[in-house]
């Protein structure tokens, strides 16, 4: 599995990397790889230690029109507003451009 990691040059240290998936880690050093190589020892530590790595599925919600579906039904109004709208159609229809 790869984890995007941000690698950031630092005035007087070098480098510093930072990861927050799947644990939040940081280290510092001169150069990329030595930050790279910190990173990869904590992560390593944190396994060795019993901690394991798992991937959480976050079903995607489905964003549809049909919640709105019915939503009028028992509207006393709602015929006459149709109505209102279909009468103005016709109206704008009947007018020249």
């Amino acid at each position: 599995m790869g984890v995007p990691i941000l690698i950031e040059r630092v005035p007087g240290v070098g480098f510093r990397s930072e990861v927050s998936v799947p644990a939040s880690l940081q280290a510092e050093g001169v150069t990329e790889e030595e930050v790279v190589n910190k990173l990869q020892q904590q992560q390593q530590a944190q396994l060795d230690a019993g901690g394991q790595l798992a991937i959480l599925q976050v079903p995607k919600k489905r964003k549809t029109l049909m919640g709105f579906a019915g939503m009028f039904k028992d509207d006393p109004y709602f015929d006459e507003v149709v109505e209102i709208i279909a009468e103005r159609r016709r109206q704008m229809d009947a007018e020249p451009d």
